[in-house]
């Protein structure tokens, strides 16, 4: 977390946002790995999926290594339909420089950045302490550990939590296998 932020990461800030969200809207949350600890990090994604128990988590690494991830809820759960959102990709040449330009040029290299959702990570979670705008310790906790390189560890920990969320993802059993292979690295 960004010395500063800790108010973006309580319960109440995320029911906040949950309350303005559209009909089948989604917020996302940027939490970042590196500098920070698991206590930290913990603390934060359970914060989140405490306001949004079907969201959730996608990966970015930095040469192979944990970098940060981005969480993802709305009021509802979530879908993701692969084909539509490939068709999405070929529609839009905007949408699709962007995302080209940080490795990801087809729904396929998307969703091989799934890490997660609320229900996996519980146990992974339940230690962290949901933060409120009345106890904003998450900035204090993250000041210590400002100089901690333990991004790779963290992201690591947090993918072996990891199941195919098969309601989820409506893909081809050729994409699952797929998908399964990147990340299980079943064949």
């Amino acid at each position: 977390m960004v010395k500063g932020a800790a108010c973006l990461y309580t319960q109440e800030y995320f029911q906040a946002v949950k309350a303005h969200l559209n009909k089948g809207g989604l917020v996302t949350q940027w939490v970042p790995l590196y500098e920070s600890d698991a206590e930290v990090v913990k603390s934060e994604i359970a914060t989140f999926f405490e306001v949004f128990p079907n969201g959730t988590l996608w990966t970015n690494s930095d040469n192979g290594g944990g970098y940060d991830v981005l969480l993802m809820g709305g009021n509802d759960p979530i879908t993701i339909d692969a084909a539509a959102l490939q068709a999405r990709l070929d529609k839009s040449p905007l949408l699709a420089g962007i995302l080209k330009d940080v490795q990801l040029n087809t729904a396929d290299d998307i969703l091989r950045t799934y890490g997660g959702r609320a229900a996996d990570l519980q146990a992974w979670t339940a230690s962290g302490q949901i933060n409120h705008d009345a106890n904003l310790r998450l900035q204090y906790l993250a000041g210590l550990a400002n100089t901690n390189t333990l991004a790779t560890q963290i992201q690591s920990e947090i993918l072996g939590y990891r199941r195919f969320p098969a309601d989820l993802l409506k893909v081809s059993p050729e994409e699952r296998q797929v998908l399964e292979t990147a990340w299980f690295g079943k064949h």
